[in-house]
């Protein structure tokens, strides 16, 4: 996804494009449901704490 967002970045050099997604806050401790490693390709990531979230023992 990384290498078509900077395709796109040469191609619509008017516009700022990003990469990001949405990840779900899955603990009280802030642990998310996505990997560091992905979260590195990312501009923008948007986290969201949701009913349900545990704490960890």
């Amino acid at each position: 996804m990384r290498d078509e967002i900077e395709r796109l970045k040469t191609e619509f050099k008017e516009i700022e494009i990003l990469l990001g997604i949405e990840a779900n806050i899955i603990s009280v401790d802030g642990e998310l449901d996505v990997d560091d490693e992905v979260i590195s390709l990312l501009d923008v990531l948007l986290a969201g704490f949701h009913n349900g979230a545990f704490l960890k023992e």
